[in-house]
């Protein structure tokens, strides 16, 4: 840092002007703030010199941190397009910051907005995967002329929490602390990203090769109070209810929070994507609930497979009896702390009685200590529910270290304990990962995971794992080619090989797996990936739910994915593939997603995914044997989102799944694995599902907001085989599950 930079960011704060966040950037003291024009080109990652030039800028003051992005363009050159909060692609040119508060390497957060006013923020779990489950108090502007567009940004210290100043005190000017800072943008005509340091965010070492700097450690002292009141009209019922309650979060300096909860209403402004699963693992829904978002990153510790060891979406679930599809939390607690290296904190929540079942109880309590480039910590959960008797614990060890070059290594210990009717000994569990990621720069990426889970590893209670009772080895390979000739199409390629041994606790050989392909990405604004994918011949100890483990034959599938950028108002994502879900056949399966940016405040999306399969094979519960199936599956998904003034938000999200089977062969199982014709009788069976949400927000300010929500759900299920998919679609709407209306005010104080 210059030495004329730091004097500025040390200047008393009387002595410091107002900051006005309004994309302008035009205040004296932009004109004194440490400044970043560094930029390489990093997607693809060729590291040459951008033909546009991109300066940011940086203040620290005693209110937060000032970050101020200049991106050079021609009009001609810039896209434009609003997006919902939180979405993974933005329609429109956009600049991403990541910082480090805590300044160690060990975790950022992410703060992305577009041209056209759109906002993306999220955690940084570890080095490279990210959590966009958490919104954040922040502020920002954009503004553009001919040459540039502009983006002013203000995030506050309270955002996150922050060791002590290294010169010794806690707050004020005297001490410095140190951060880390990334900055990249794109312009999507283009298909080109830039970014201070030229480092890839999904390189193993991330967040620790962040640009450090010290900056003053200032005070931090926040209490925000989030009083909510909402009523609720059922249409089937014919009945309405209000509801009130409170979240509070208190941050007394940068080292602590306190999150508190009480009669949270988890009401419907959120909607879950509509998911058909015949499937023995559990479907998967992140959290968007704020309480929970709020300072769980200490908490969300994951395993491979999309594994966590909290997943708080089981709080105020379905109760364990009774027909109710959620249960009242009668309020939460959370603490968090920071002490130099030792982070640490835990959180508890207590569920009300439903009709059938007693609330359940929920604790969880965590800390991490955090050397310069390894790190270890411990994380243990309890839970209780009476209504069966229950109680579960786990206790997890967990371990990394990021050396230098792209290389880093984490790894995760658990025990598993259950008592129902008496702990013994079978009840207990254990289970470990371990995950290596190197990837230099250069041609080769390198990912290896080993994953074990003996027969009793159960987390299921408060985390979410797809089956325990696991043993693989997984190895997954990337060869770039990132430099290509001026006159060729492409800008970057890769080869990808992914392959996983597989075992399950009993020794059983469960189906190893090839994936073979390759990626182009074009100079202009789009991408293909070719691949193949293949499984040997083995067990499937999952497919009949405890019911005999039949040995299957060879799978093979082959894929086509296609994405392009037609113009700066449509672009669409094709896939095709040919692949077999059953003992003999192939299926057919194409997805398309188009896009229609309308205007720059108006988007309309489609998704349509359809599968035509001749030997579809699935557990059928009610005859109690595998069946293999004819089916046609079509899924259409249509979202509308609609800007019409600052602050107003207007979406349309409609899905449709619609289903047809109809059975060929019904086959038992023997103790060999061998798979025998059964000719007892198998119900086809026939499936329409629809989901409607008609959702209107108005931000009253950066996390007030005033809701008004229609949803209607409808579902039609039939052991018959359906004459056409379409009539599926009328059967569900006229079979209505939901229908109500909620209107929702959250206002922070």
């Amino acid at each position: 840092m210059r030495i004329g930079s730091l004097l500025v960011l040390l200047l008393p704060f009387t002595a410091q002007a107002a900051i006005e966040v309004d994309g302008q950037l035009t205040e004296a003291a932009w004109q004194d703030a440490e400044r970043f024009s560094q930029f390489l080109t990093v997607e693809p990652l060729n590291l040459e010199q951008p033909a546009y030039r991109t300066e940011a800028r940086m203040l620290a003051r005693p209110d937060g941190l000032y970050i101020g992005v200049v991106s050079q363009v021609p009009r001609q050159l810039r896209t434009y397009g609003q997006s919902p909060r939180d979405a993974a692609t933005l329609d429109a040119d956009a600049v991403r910051v990541v910082v480090d508060f805590e300044g160690r390497g060990k975790s950022a957060y992410e703060f992305t907005v577009s041209l056209s006013g759109s906002r993306r923020d999220g955690i940084f779990l570890d080095q490279t995967r990210v959590s966009y489950d958490w919104d954040g108090a922040w502020q920002y502007a954009v503004s553009e002329d001919d040459e540039n567009w502009y983006l002013e940004m203000f995030l506050p210290w309270s955002l996150a929490t922050m060791s002590a100043a290294d010169g010794g005190a806690a707050s004020g000017p005297d001490g410095l602390r140190p951060i880390g800072i990334w900055i990249s943008r794109n312009i999507k005509v283009l298909n080109r990203g830039f970014a201070y340091p030229a480092i890839e965010a999904t390189r193993p070492t991330f967040v620790a090769e962040l640009h450090r700097m010290q900056v003053p450690s200032y005070a931090v002292s926040v209490l925000d109070w989030f009083p909510y009141a909402a009523a609720i009209h059922d249409e089937l019922s014919s009945h309405s209810e209000g509801r009130a309650g409170l979240d509070l979060f208190w941050k007394p300096d940068a080292q602590k929070q306190l999150s508190l909860t009480l009669n949270p209403d988890f009401g419907q402004v959120e909607s879950d994507n509509l998911v058909v699963n015949f499937t023995a693992i559990e479907t998967f829904f992140s959290e968007k609930r704020s309480f929970f978002t709020e300072g769980q990153s200490l908490f969300d510790l994951r395993t491979t497979n999309e594994g966590r060891f909290i997943n708080t979406r089981r709080i105020g679930g379905a109760p364990d009896a009774g027909a109710e599809g959620v249960t009242d939390i009668l309020g939460a607690v959370k603490f968090t702390g920071l002490s130099r290296r030792l982070e640490y904190g835990a959180f508890a929540a207590v569920e009300d009685d439903s009709s059938q079942a007693e609330g359940r109880s929920y604790a969880a309590a965590r800390m991490r200590y955090k050397f310069e480039t390894a790190g270890f910590g411990y994380l243990g959960t309890f839970v209780d529910r009476p209504t069966l008797q229950r109680q579960a614990q786990v206790h997890v060890v967990d371990a990394n270290w990021t050396g230098h070059a792209g290389l880093s290594v984490s790894g995760q210990l658990a025990g598993t304990f259950v008592d129902q009717g008496g702990l013994t000994p079978e009840n207990n569990g254990a289970g470990a990962v371990v995950s290596a990621s190197y990837s230099p720069g250069g041609r080769l990426q390198q990912d290896l995971n080993v994953t074990w889970f003996d027969r009793n590893f159960d987390i299921n209670d408060l985390g979410y794992v797809q089956r325990g009772d696991f043993r693989e080895l997984q190895s997954i390979t990337h060869l770039h080619t990132r430099q290509f000739a001026d006159d060729s199409p492409f800008s970057a390629a890769y080869w990808r090989i992914n392959t996983r041994l597989r075992a399950n606790d009993y020794g059983d050989r469960l189906p190893a797996t090839l994936e073979l392909g390759h990626y182009w990405r074009f100079r202009k604004p789009s991408g293909i990936y070719v691949y193949y994918y293949g499984q040997s011949s083995g067990i499937d100890d999952l497919i009949t739910r405890g019911n005999g483990n039949p040995r299957l034959p060879p799978r093979h599938e082959l894929g086509l994915q296609y994405q392009l950028d037609l113009n700066r108002r449509f672009n669409f994502t094709a896939e095709g593939f040919a692949l077999q879900e059953g003992l003999n056949g192939t299926a057919w399966r194409v997805t398309l997603r188009p896009t229609f940016i309308a205007a720059e405040n108006l988007n309309l999306g489609l998704e349509l995914d359809y599968i035509d399969s001749p030997d579809w094979l699935i557990w059928r519960s009610a005859a109690q044997r595998l069946a293999t199936h004819e089916r046609q599956q079509l899924y259409a998904l249509f979202k509308l989102s609609w800007y019409p003034a600052p602050r107003h938000e207007l979406r349309v999200k409609a899905q449709w799944v619609a289903l047809r089977a109809r059975v060929l062969q019904g086959y038992t199982v023997d103790t060999a694995g061998n798979l025998a014709e059964d000719a007892a009788p198998i119900d086809d069976l026939s499936l329409g599902q629809i989901g409607l949400q008609l959702r209107y927000r108005y931000e009253l300010q950066p996390l007030s907001d005033l809701y008004v929500v229609y949803s209607r759900g409808g579902l039609d299920s039939r052991d018959t085989y359906a004459g056409a998919l379409g009539g599926l679609f009328s059967a569900a709407f006229d079979q209505e599950t939901a229908s109500q209306v909620l209107v929702k005010l959250r206002y922070r104080f």
